[in-house]
């Protein structure tokens, strides 16, 4: 159950670190450094929109051998085409994460644009046997309705995932999700991420649905999933013994549920985090799941560590900041 969003805290990193500075001041071209010279300021914020256009590119498609082996209706390539691809978007990543000339930035975006267009002609259609999950989605924050939603399907222990991203701006918005049948009869779970725009950066939240279904080799419908959320805010710091962790991934959870997830580039001692979650109605006890990477994109990179803890922090119904997370050893 904590081994979750191993897919999506890749998507949403893209947007944590969309302008990035060595050393700048109060708007001047840079600050000056050691020897007298200004650092440059390097803006990543054409490359960050390319890594999100990356990871759409990415969406739903598998990996096979040949094309019985993926539903009509999904799009497939092969492991190599697949690892090609995934390496080019690791390199972007981290060049936006650690790049010190704004050439390196630069030339790590059209690698990746190359990249993208490459692995967009290698698709093919898949043949083989499909069904259907669909049905409708109603998501709203204090009785706003939240414009942009991705929709996660997921088996419990996370051996089978589907996702779609879907405008619902409207009440009752329509969605799909295809894939291979079952081989035998599977309880679905659901994570909805809610995002204010539709380039799907700016995440407002992300949390595990109460609604579930059950799905096998025939088509499942009229999946109706109902959010109505009041949003709370938590934040802190982390607290690290000097070091810096490429990406650290924080999810929070209520009752073994997960109801928050944040992720965090390039953490070092007293970095800020803050997480949107439902608020309760009385004081509750919550768990962390916190997994460091040693690089950049979250699961694409090896475990340094795992940790679940409580912290012995509660939530109600109001924000809750100050919140220190001590990750020393």
């Amino acid at each position: 159950m904590k081994n979750i969003f191993k897919l999506i805290n890749i998507i949403a990193i893209v947007a944590v670190i969309g302008f990035s500075f060595i050393a700048c001041d109060n708007g001047d071209n840079g600050t000056e450094g050691g020897d007298g010279k200004k650092d440059p300021i390097i803006d990543t914020t054409a490359l960050n929109a390319v890594i999100q256009e990356a990871f759409i590119a990415r969406d739903g498609v598998k990996t096979a051998s040949n094309s019985s082996e993926v539903p009509t209706g999904k799009k497939w390539v092969t492991e190599s085409e697949w690892n090609a691809f995934n390496t080019v978007i690791k390199t972007a990543a981290e060049a936006k994460a650690n790049s010190s000339s704004q050439s390196a930035v630069d030339t790590a975006k059209t690698n990746l644009q190359t990249a993208i267009a490459t692995f967009n002609t290698a698709k093919k259609d898949g043949s083989g046997s499909t069904i259907t999950l669909s049905g409708t989605i109603n998501v709203k924050n204090n009785g706003q309705i939240v414009p942009y939603v991705m929709i996660q399907a997921y088996v419990e222990d996370w051996s089978w995932q589907e996702m779609i991203r879907i405008s619902a701006v409207v009440v009752n918005s329509p969605w799909e999700i295809i894939t291979s049948p079952f081989s035998s009869s599977t309880a679905i779970c659901f994570v909805i991420h809610g995002y204010d725009n539709d380039k799907y950066e700016d995440k407002i939240f992300e949390i595990t649905a109460t609604e579930k279904t059950t799905a096998y080799n025939t088509n499942v419908t009229s999946i109706t999933i109902n959010m109505n959320l009041n949003l709370i805010t938590i934040s802190g710091t982390l607290k690290l013994n000097g070091q810096t962790i490429p990406s650290i991934s924080i999810s929070i959870y209520k009752n073994n549920t997960m109801i928050g997830a944040t992720t965090i580039v390039n953490a070092r001692n007293n970095t800020p985090w803050s997480i949107m979650l439902p608020s309760q109605t009385v004081d509750t006890a919550i768990d962390f799941y916190i997994v460091g990477f040693d690089g950049p994109l979250p699961w694409e990179y090896d475990q340094i560590f795992t940790l679940w803890k409580d912290f012995g922090v509660k939530i109600g119904n109001q924000n809750k900041s100050g919140v220190v997370l001590n990750l020393i050893n």
